[in-house]
């Protein structure tokens, strides 16, 4: 059953939908192609978890990256490198975590991705105890929103 929720989670998180057995995620064959590679570098990533290879994810996540989704999917992108950035703030990876922030925040331009990224961000600084480098950080997601473009 969990491996059944987890792939009904990692459709969900990639935009994927089954339609007897093939993948469908509009109408652009090149980018149901990324988002299905995206989700091999997802599961990919879940195994190096849960093996403790923590650097691997990282490694993972700059692949789904390099991919160059479009801005139709750059959400999907966002929450996948969140999800995967989440587990490794679970396994006190604080500082991949924030890699994978980092290196996420350069690929993505929408206003309210990075506002989700630089959220999670300041939530690993406050975590490490860093305060004032959590407070630098929801300033800049404040920033964003009052940017008025958010």
């Amino acid at each position: 059953m969990k491996a059944l929720i987890r792939f009904s989670v990692l459709l969900v998180v990639f935009g994927l939908t089954l339609v007897p057995g093939v993948f469908a995620a509009g109408s652009d064959p090149a980018e149901t192609a990324k988002l299905a590679t995206a989700a091999t570098h997802y599961e990919i990533a879940q195994l190096k978890l849960e093996s403790g290879e923590y650097d691997a994810v990282v490694a993972e996540i700059r692949k789904i990256l390099d991919l160059d989704f479009g801005s139709e999917n750059e959400g999907v992108l966002t929450l996948s490198v969140l999800n995967l950035s989440e587990e490794l703030l679970n396994a006190d990876q604080h500082g991949l975590a924030r890699q994978a922030v980092d290196a996420s925040l350069k690929a993505v331009s929408q206003q309210e991705n990075q506002f989700m990224l630089l959220m999670f961000k300041a939530r690993v600084f406050r975590d490490e105890g860093k305060v004032d480098e959590a407070l630098e950080t929801y300033r800049s997601a404040q920033k964003i929103v009052r940017s008025g473009d958010f």
